[in-house]
């Protein structure tokens, strides 16, 4: 069963859940006005099941959205040879290049900047601003392996309207 269909399950049970846990506080309040403590017990405990399915089904529902925006649709419209496309009711959906850099090892990554004649991107003797080495790197060095550095892409779908 994929995240979507996880999601989708879990907010049928939220649903039904609902359904029921607001049936029984109706009766609940019918059948004891006063507001004992025995009925504001079982309305606390009640909402206090609500409350926990409610955090299952928003991590399901998170899961599915996550697993959409950043795997299945960017894999999908790259397979249908697409970036970009307007659908009616959603807008236009584009996809997006992340990468993210994560420095291994300073001293390579000032020999290798200083080899390729980028020196001007180090701000002091040991710093580089991690903005200013991501942008680097994308820009000039997408294709190559960057010595230090640890290189992450990611694509996501971006939605607007």
């Amino acid at each position: 069963m994929n995240n979507t269909d996880k999601a989708l399950q879990e907010l049928q049970t939220l649903l039904e859940f609902v359904s029921e846990a607001i049936n029984m506080l109706q009766d609940d309040n019918e059948d004891n006005s006063d507001n004992n403590s025995v009925s504001l017990a079982k309305k606390a405990h009640a909402i206090k099941q609500m409350h926990a399915k409610y955090k299952t089904i928003s991590t399901s529902l998170h899961e599915a959205y996550s697993s959409l925006v950043y795997r299945d649709i960017p894999n999908a419209m790259t397979n249908e040879g697409i970036t970009t496309q307007n659908i009616i009711g959603v807008g236009k959906v584009r996809i997006k290049e992340n990468i993210s850099v994560k420095v291994k090892d300073i001293n390579a990554l000032h020999l290798f900047i200083s080899k390729n004649g980028y020196d001007s991107i180090i701000k002091t003797e040991t710093k580089i601003h991690p903005q200013t080495l991501k942008a680097c790197i994308n820009h000039n060095f997408s294709d190559v392996v960057v010595d230090g550095v640890e290189v992450n892409k990611s694509q996501e779908a971006v939605f607007t309207k």
